[in-house]
């Protein structure tokens, strides 16, 4: 600068001290130019970046895409959705121009790239989006989900996009004009069948074998977790006899479905469980009891357990015989671990030889404690509440501890108890109002275990979702 300006130019610290005839520096104008000067950049960069992407951005091929959904999660409005066997009354009918697509998500692919690569223009794509966002966003849709795209010479008529195995989500354009959206039950055709397991080393191989997938164990184990430990109970040889639902889509098989009854014989004890809804699907004995408990058995999904409650314990680290008032559970580093049941977190937090300790209290005097953990759930704080099943921290290996594994804990009025030989408080029991409307579902699913033909062959079951598309 002072080369342009000559040998008399003013340094840049004389520019910036410089002030005019109000008083006002260079240096203040610039201090209070920088934030709008970098807002303004910042406008200008998405603007150009906007203007990149119009031009340049490549839309998916097919039925594949990268591109990202613009959407972020949103909320569920509808709890009870209707069976998507009609289309909605306000829809606009399929004309003869109409063309219907099916097909399913890739793991790369997103709601916006799939109509994308189907044709529809970008504004017709964010109308749908948005639409879908008022109800339930699209941002998230499993790999293999199947969709169905209907659309004519006059543009889009609906969009199916099945979000699990229960539920689909329909946007629509009404005969008004505008297009809704509503979340839909899958429309299956249900047979009933039945399985019969016997044992053969664990559950999950035991059904894997018989053709079944693996959701029946899953959910099997969900259904008598509360009562029985499938990794403790059930010896080699046990029987187990279920009644389940085996779905189809216009013919095509769709898997297995819910567990409408099932008994469990487990060392020398048999276990019944029959599908009654009150509120939500649960499962209650024969008699009418409730088989949910207000504690779950295990903290831990499919582990082992490594050691037991027990007074007198030779400790692998301190190497002295001491008391070990808890149960060890085996697990890889990161296992999710679950709160047994509702409470209030009384510490979350490094706690000595515990390492890093998770604490919770409950009623009825029951204090369950959580140890070695790798790390906490993410809001675990003292002082906040929990619930049943909520995962509040990871399997790790801190404190006194020779390997990854949870030490479970729980006590009663301050006395410490065996985890799994204590008797556990349970739910309610069937609503007396519908005692006589549960007996006849008792009759029925009993007479059906007994009549209803055996699940053939694995070829229809050998996965939760079919090999073609149904819709």
């Amino acid at each position: 600068m002072a080369y342009l300006l000559g040998q008399n130019a003013p340094s840049a610290r004389e520019l910036l001290e410089y002030r005019d005839n109000r008083g006002y520096s260079l240096r203040s104008a610039a201090l209070l130019a920088l934030p709008l000067l970098l807002f303004g950049c910042q406008y200008i960069e998405q603007g150009w970046d906007a203007i990149k992407r119009g031009t340049t951005e490549t839309l998916a091929q097919g039925d594949k895409g990268k591109v990202p959904d613009p959407f972020r999660a949103g909320s569920e409005k509808i709890s009870h959705p209707p069976k998507g066997i009609l289309p909605p009354g306000d829809a606009v009918a399929d004309s003869p121009s109409v063309t219907v697509h099916h097909a399913r998500f890739s793991s790369q692919d997103s709601a916006y790239a799939v109509l994308a690569a189907n044709g529809l223009s970008r504004r017709e794509i964010w109308k749908i989006l948005r639409a879908a966002k008022s109800v339930r966003s699209l941002s998230r849709i499993g790999a293999g989900n199947r969709y169905e795209l209907a659309a004519g010479s006059d543009g889009f008529r609906r969009f199916l996009v099945q979000l699990d195995d229960e539920r689909q989500l329909r946007v629509y354009r009404t005969v008004k004009g505008p297009l809704r959206a509503r979340l839909e039950r899958i429309p299956y055709q249900v047979d009933n069948v039945r399985l019969k397991l016997k044992i053969r080393g664990t559950l999950f191989g035991t059904v894997s074998r018989a053709g079944a997938p693996l959701s029946v164990a899953m959910k099997l184990n969900e259904i008598f977790e509360w009562v029985v430990d499938f990794h403790k109970d059930v010896k080699e040889g046990d029987m187990i006899d279920l009644l389940v639902e085996k779905r189809s889509l216009r013919g095509r098989p769709a898997g297995l479905g819910r567990i409408l009854a099932a008994n469990v014989t487990a060392s020398g004890k048999t276990y019944a469980a029959i599908l009654f809804p009150v509120g939500r699907d649960s499962y209650f004995t024969p008699e009418g009891k409730t088989l949910r408990r207000a504690f779950l058995r295990s903290p831990l999904k499919y582990t082992r357990i490594s050691s037991r409650f027990t007074a007198k314990r030779f400790h692998p680290v301190l190497k002295r015989f001491r008391p070990h008032f808890g149960v060890d559970y085996a697990a890889p580093k990161g296992t999710p671990v679950r709160a047994v049941a509702d409470g209030q977190i009384l510490w979350s937090g490094w706690k000595g030889a515990a390492g890093k300790m998770i604490q919770l209290r409950h009623g009825r005097g029951y204090v369950t404690s959580y140890l070695h953990l790798s790390r906490i759930g993410r809001g675990v704080r003292r002082g906040r509440q929990v619930r049943q099943g909520q995962v509040v921290g990871y399997v790790g290996s801190t404190g006194l501890s020779t390997g990854p594994h949870l030490d479970f804990r729980i006590k009663r009025n301050g006395t410490p108890i065996n985890p799994l030989s204590a008797r556990l408080p349970a739910g309610n029991p069937v609503p007396s109002a519908r005692r006589a409307e549960f007996q006849r579902v008792v009759k029925s699913m009993s007479a059906q275990l007994a009549a209803v033909p055996f699940l053939r062959g694995s070829a229809d079951v050998a996965s939760a979702r079919p090999g073609n598309p149904v819709f």
